[in-house]
């Protein structure tokens, strides 16, 4: 994790930790099977900020372990953050070789983009947090508005659209 992003403030840090930390202690799960949550089951969570370059993203906070960093925008993450739209993914084998794959396990995917509504400029799409699961078609669109709830919650979102890709 790079907690030096020219992006991050320690206000910033402290909202994206609080929603990861949430968000992972109410939907984590370590391992492909059987379930102790609802849906959505998830194996990884954590948010990417856009770099000042605007060609790759860096990984900024995330839980319960390490992931690719920095990434390019060809994947879903990227994607969120051009469009600024929030995206759910039932199968990632879909997107061919416009998938990263941190872990080769994850199947299913949901990423919402993100603003620092807190900042000078809180129109501006400063990144995505990114939701994997081993299970396919984890993510509803009842997840994607639970998830979009929380980042609102936290000054981090405010309209974005959903579109599913099948």
């Amino acid at each position: 994790m790079h907690t030096d992003h020219p992006l991050l403030t320690p206000s910033l840090l402290q909202r994206l930790q609080a929603v990861t930390t949430h968000y992972w202690t109410h939907h984590g799960h370590h391992q492909p099977g059987p379930r102790r949550h609802t849906s959505p089951s998830i194996s990884w969570c954590g948010f990417y900020l856009i770099d000042l370059g605007e060609t790759t993203m860096t990984l900024v906070c995330r839980e319960p372990k390490p992931a690719c960093s920095p990434i390019t925008l060809q994947g879903m993450c990227g994607r969120g953050w051009r469009e600024q739209k929030t995206f759910i993914v039932p199968d990632v084998k879909v997107l061919g070789e416009n998938y990263i794959a941190c872990d080769p396990r994850d199947i299913s995917e949901l990423v919402l983009p993100i603003y620092d509504l807190e900042s000078p400029t809180p129109t501006k799409c400063i990144g995505v947090f990114d939701v994997d699961s081993y299970d396919r078609n984890a993510f509803t669109q009842q997840d994607a508005i639970d998830a979009m709830t929380l980042l609102r919650e936290h000054h981090l979102l405010t309209n974005a659209s959903i579109t599913i890709i099948t």
